[in-house]
C-alpha cells in the first residue's frame, strides 16, 4: 500500500505470484486493475475479494475461461473515450488528439523505428478517419466496426466523398478525408494499399467472427467507478493467443488510466501488471512521474530488466529505476540485471588494520588503519542468494524470508483453487496477519 509505485522484479519461478501477487489481491482493500495473463488469479482472488472487500469483480475475459468459476464475462469497448469525447461538448477538443492515441496504441513504435514510419503513419491516420467518419456520420463505434469499413474498399471509397463534404470537427474530418482521397486518386495505388493494409492488421484480431470482437462490442462497467466503488478488474487474455491478445491488454490498459486519469475525484486506484512485459502500453515509462498525482499506483512485475528494455527501449530502464522507489528482488538470472541490483544496493565502508615491522629487528611496529568501499553484494552473489531483497526509497536495504500465501493465515483459507491445478496450494503455516 503506497502512494507511488513499485517493481518486482523476479525471474520465472521465482515466486512472485505466490509471493507477491496473489498476497497483494487476497490483502490489499483498494479497487485494482489486475493483467491476470495466465487466467489464474480471478479464480484464485476474485471470490474472496467479492466476499471480505464487498468488491465487485469485473472479468474481461473474451476467451471465457473457466466461466463455471467466474461467470459469464463482462465487456468493455475501449472506444468509450471517444465516444464520450463526442457526446459531451466540454470534451470536442479532445476527440482527434484522443483517436490519434488510439491509433499510436494499435500501431506502437518499434525500438528501432526506421523507415517505415511513413507507412505507419498513413496506416494511423486510416484508422483515425474510420473512427471519427463511423462515430460522427454513424453512431457505431466499435473496433469490429472500423475493420468491416477499411476491410470494404467501396464502402471506404463512398465514407471519404461524404466526409469531403462535411464540416464536422471544425473541418478536420473533411481534411482528413481530402488528404486520403488524394492518395487514393493517384496513378499508383500500392502507397495507399500498404497504408490500408497495415490499418486492418492492427485491427485484424477483433474480426466479427473472434471472441474479441463481442468483448468490444458494449461497456458492461466503466473504469471511472473504480474511483467510487470497490471494484477489481480482472484482464484475461487467453495465454494460447498473447500475440492477437496483447493488441487488446494495451489498448484496454491506455482506456483505463485515461478515464482514471480524468476522473480525479475519489480513492485511489491501483493497477497490478503481472507479467508488464507481455503486452505495451504506449507512453507508460512517461506516465510513472506522473500518475502518484493523479492517485493511480503501478505495480510493475518483471522477470528480467532486459526484457523491460526490449519492449519500451533502454533509456526507459533508467526510468524505470528511478520511479519505482519501493523495488522487491526476487533475484536474477541475467548478470547485468544482477549488476544492476548489486549497484542499487550501494556500498558498506570496511575498516582494516595493517602492521608493519620495519626494515631492521630493532624497528618499532606500526600499525595503520584504512577504510576502503566495498559492495554490499557483488553481483555474483546477488545471482546466488536465494532470499527476497526489500528495497523501500532511501531505507536500507532489508532481507526477506521468502513466504507464499499458502503458508500465511487467512490468505490461505481465502484463496481459491488454481483451475491449472485442480486442488488447493498448501503449505505450512509460516505468519498470521
Amino acid at each position: 500500500d503506497v502512494e507511488s509505485s513499485g517493481l518486482i522484479l523476479s525471474p520465472a519461478g521465482g515466486g512472485k505470484t505466490v509471493g507477491f501477487v496473489i498476497p497483494a489481491l487476497l490483502h490489499n482493500r483498494m479497487s485494482m486493475v489486475v493483467a491476470d495473463l495466465k487466467a489464474t488469479l480471478a479464480p484464485v482472488t476474485g471470490a474472496a475479494r467479492k466476499r471480505y472487500f464487498k468488491h465487485r469483480i469485473y472479468c474481461l475475459n473474451p476467451a471465457r475461461q473457466h466461466e463455471a468459476v467466474l461467470g459469464a464475462p463482462a465487456a468493455y469497448n475501449p472506444l468509450i473515450v471517444l465516444i464520450e469525447d463526442w457526446e459531451d461538448e466540454n470534451r470536442h477538443l479532445l476527440l482527434m488528439s484522443d483517436a490519434q492515441e488510439v491509433a499510436k496504441q494499435l500501431i506502437q513504435e518499434p525500438r528501432e523505428a526506421g523507415e517505415n514510419v511513413f507507412f505507419r503513419n498513413g496506416s494511423r491516420k486510416l484508422l483515425v478517419f474510420a473512427f471519427l467518419y463511423l462515430l460522427i456520420e454513424t453512431g457505431e463505434l466499435t473496433l469490429a466496426r472500423a475493420l468491416r469499413l477499411l476491410s470494404d474498399v467501396t464502402e471506404l471509397e463512398t465514407a471519404l466523398y461524404m466526409a469531403r463534404a462535411s464540416d464536422m470537427l471544425s473541418g478536420d474530418l473533411s481534411r482528413l478525408a481530402a488528404d486520403i482521397l488524394s492518395k487514393m486518386d493517384t496513378g499508383d495505388t500500392r502507397q495507399f494499399e500498404s497504408f490500408r493494409e497495415g490499418a486492418l492488421q492492427a485491427l485484424e484480431p477483433f474480426s466479427p467472427s473472434g471472441v474479441l470482437a463481442d468483448s468490444t462490442s458494449r461497456c458492461d462497467f466503466r473504469f471511472s467507478e473504480l474511483r467510487t466503488n470497490k471494484a477489481a478488474v480482472y484482464v484475461m487474455p487467453d495465454p494460447t493467443q498473447m500475440e492477437a491478445f496483447a493488441p487488446w491488454i494495451g489498448l484496454v490498459m491506455w482506456a483505463a488510466k485515461t478515464e482514471l486519469v480524468r476522473c480525479q475525484t475519489g480513492q485511489r486506484v491501483c493497477f497490478m501488471l503481472d507479467e508488464v512485459t507481455n503486452f505495451k502500453i504506449a507512453g507508460l515509462p512517461a506516465l510513472l512521474t506522473s500518475l502518484r498525482e493523479f492517485k493511480i499506483v503501478l505495480w510493475l512485475v518483471v522477470q528480467e530488466l532486459e526484457q523491460w528494455g526490449h519492449v519500451y527501449g533502454q533509456e526507459a530502464v533508467e526510468t524505470l529505476l528511478s520511479q519505482t522507489p519501493v523495488k522487491i528482488l526476487h533475484g536474477s538470472r541475467s548478470f547485468k540485471t544482477c549488476k544492476l541490483i548489486s549497484d542499487m544496493l550501494g556500498e558498506r565502508s570496511i575498516r582494516s588494520t595493517s602492521y608493519n615491522t620495519g626494515r631492521h629487528n630493532l624497528a618499532p611496529i606500526t600499525r595503520q588503519v584504512s577504510e576502503s568501499a566495498q559492495k554490499l553484494m557483488t553481483p555474483d552473489e546477488v545471482a546466488r542468494f536465494e532470499k527476497v531483497i526489500l528495497l523501500n526509497g532511501p531505507d536500507k536495504p532489508l532481507i526477506l524470508e521468502r513466504a507464499g500465501y499458502q503458508e500465511v493465515e487467512p490468505w490461505r483459507s481465502r484463496a481459491g483453487i488454481n483451475p491449472l491445478f485442480g486442488k488447493r496450494f498448501k503449505g505450512r503455516v509460516k505468519a498470521r496477519v
